[in-house]
């Protein structure tokens, strides 16, 4: 009898139809063998029409799809596979992919987890979900993920290990990523690529060159290998070698929009604007929503300044990167070039996050809520920090003194140097210096958000001066140490920190600038340290020089106030003597600092200030020379 049954079942129609979709599934499978996908698929759609119930021909026409990178069609043939059958742990994993390739990232993300909880030990899906955590900015998650799947399978530590070391690499985990790089074989030019990477971030660029080098030396068309030596060589100031490894790259491949935008920046670096503008505009015909190349054209059009053009670039491209904090900086930089103060400030507070602008401190880690201006202020307690360089603590603590006409008391958290400048700096204001403990408080406001917090335009700069004043026996002291008058005196502030990443421009070589001011002057220099050559000028011409005698910026302070005017490049010198009151010439590159605008001769922010810009022409002959014209007569 069970014979009979199992003879009719055999015979049946529905089992006739099932062998029938096995027969088209294991050809299928054989042409997939052979590398027909096409023939593959053919044979898995006649499975599917033999059994549309057979959840592995939909499974299998899936993959096909999927090598075919139809993947809107092979998500709806894996999504009939797991309506059949949710258990098929190959359905999720290939659902995610196709997700993932949809740059649906979300979605290829639940697929895999779907996929890990059939199958735990899965390490391709561990590696896939990585990924897509990558893509969605969790990378933390992705790093977990990445060690999680080389625990399930370390044998593909060539593969996700060096994905899990490009994570690294991209979030400036430098020694994290060269220690997962020495647990890889360097068989790969990725391998010496990221290695490479590691080391520029560290800066230890000659090590980074020479690893670089190796790969290079056995493969010269290693198109990875050549645009992270020219980015170590760029990080080095070698502008012109890096455009040549830039150039080889775009040679081979003139659609990378890395190579395009970073040979326009060492062109940028090198003064050749134009040259630099063309191949951000090709970068970003290519990538519209590239921001690093909007970025950089907005800087050149800035350094050219095209304000307005400036502006406009990075309205276009923050409508395609809204979150973007360098376009925000950029259009900050442009608004404030223009006076356009109340348009530039909610724009300048995305500074903390800027991080083309290098190295910054920190958004102040606090419990205490910020004040932004619009909170009574009147028996609170506020903390003002420093965050930038001395110049802008010795600028905006201008605002100190007003809150504490609001009657808040004010905490000033600054750096040591100015400590004794502002330690009785206002009634209502408490100095307290970095490092050390603070009171209790109840609000606070780093310095440079001020401004916006007092909603301060071009006619409401808050501009009474002085506002810092020197000690009177600091000054008496200074006087005694320079002796007889021997005409006006004048001093001098020429250079700034080498380290600045505008140094170059805004500095000026001393004998430059003495061989050309007029003999009846008195002059004295204002800054503590020199660079070669300096001390030999300052003998030869006479400068009377304090150097280590000016042991904080009170000391300084004094020595200003025994002057008749202060001539100074743009350094925090600058800014002390304008908060003095005293009569001070400041001398601008063409493309000056935010705070001093363009076109203008005054300052809103200092009454007693003279701005002598440069031309076009970028020199400082042209400014020495109105300065000396200037100093002829001044008696």
């Amino acid at each position: 009898m069970f014979a009979e049954i199992l003879r009719k079942l055999r015979n049946s129609p529905a089992s006739q139809s099932a062998d029938t979709a096995e027969r088209w599934i294991k050809s299928g499978n054989a042409f997939l063998g052979q590398g027909n996908i096409r023939k593959a698929l053919a044979c898995y759609r006649d499975a599917i029409a033999a059994n549309p119930g057979n959840a592995l021909a939909h499974l299998n026409a899936g993959f096909a799809l999927q090598e075919m990178g139809q993947h809107g069609q092979a998500r709806s043939s894996l999504e009939a596979a797991l309506a059949l059958d949710p258990q098929l742990t190959d359905v999720h994993y290939l659902l995610g992919k196709s997700l993932f390739a949809e740059a649906d990232f979300e979605g290829a993300a639940r697929s895999f987890q779907a996929a890990l909880q059939l199958n735990p030990a899965f390490a391709f899906a561990h590696r896939d979900l990585a990924r897509a955590q990558q893509s969605m900015g969790r990378n933390a998650e992705a790093a977990q993920s990445y060690e999680q799947a080389l625990a399930c399978d370390p044998a593909f530590v060539a593969d996700i290990g060096i994905d899990l070391a490009q994570l690294l690499v991209d979030t400036e985990q430098w020694r994290a990523a060269l220690g997962r790089l020495d647990q890889i074989d360097p068989v790969t030019p990725r391998w010496h690529m990221l290695r490479g990477a590691a080391l520029h971030g560290l800066g230890e660029n000659e090590k980074a060159l020479q690893v670089l080098g190796e790969a290079l030396a056995s493969n010269p068309a290693d198109l990875p290998c050549l645009h992270m030596r020219g980015n170590v060589l760029f990080g080095m100031q070698r502008y012109q070698a890096a455009i040549e490894d830039y150039e080889r790259v775009l040679a081979a491949q003139p659609d990378v929009v890395e190579a395009l935008s970073n040979c326009g920046a060492a062109w940028q670096k090198l003064g050749d604007r134009q040259k630099a503008i063309g191949l951000f505009e090709k970068a970003l015909q290519l990538r519209p929503d590239y921001a690093s190349a909007s970025y950089n054209l907005g800087v050149c059009l800035l350094e050219l300044g095209q304000c307005r053009e400036a502006i406009a670039c990075s309205d276009a491209a923050l409508a395609l990167n809204p979150r973007d904090a360098n376009l925000h900086w950029n259009k900050a930089v442009g608004h404030l070039l223009l006076g356009e103060l109340s348009l530039g400030w909610p724009e300048h507070e995305w500074r903390w996050d800027a991080t083309a602008l290098g190295a910054r401190s920190s958004r102040p880690a606090v419990a205490q809520p910020p004040w932004t201006g619009s909170e009574p202020v009147a028996g609170k307690t506020i903390l003002l920090t420093a965050e930038q360089g001395l110049g802008d603590t010795l600028q905006f603590v201008r605002y100190a003194r007003l809150l504490a006409q609001q009657g808040a008391k004010v905490l000033l958290r600054v750096p040591d140097a100015v400590v004794p400048l502002l330690r009785d700096f206002a009634p209502g204001c408490h100095t307290v210096a970095d490092g050390q403990s603070l009171p209790p408080f109840d609000l606070f406001c780093p310095l440079l958000s001020l401004p916006l917090a007092f909603r301060t335009g071009i006619d409401s700069v808050p501009a009474e001066v002085p506002y810092l004043r020197s000690e009177p026996e600091l000054r008496e002291a200074w006087r005694e140490r320079l002796g007889e008058r021997r005409g006006p005196r004048v001093g001098l502030v020429w250079s700034g920190n080498a380290a600045h990443k505008n140094d170059a421009n805004r500095s000026i070589a001393l004998r430059r600038l003495l061989s050309r001011l007029p003999a009846h002057c008195q002059l004295v220099s204002l800054q503590k340290e020199l660079r070669a050559g300096d001390d030999a000028a300052l003998a030869e011409f006479g400068v009377f020089h304090a150097g280590e005698q000016l042991q904080s910026f009170a000391d300084t302070a004094a020595l200003i106030d025994c002057m008749d005017l202060v001539i100074s490049v743009d350094t925090s010198v600058a800014h002390l003597a304008g908060a003095l009151a005293k009569p001070l010439w400041l001398l601008l590159p063409y493309l000056p600092d935010w705070r001093w605008m363009m076109g203008r001769e005054d300052s809103p922010w200092y009454p007693t200030a003279r701005l002598f810009r440069q031309s076009a022409d970028r020199q400082w002959d042209g400014v020495i020379s109105r300065v000396a014209q200037e100093l002829e007569q001044l008696h």
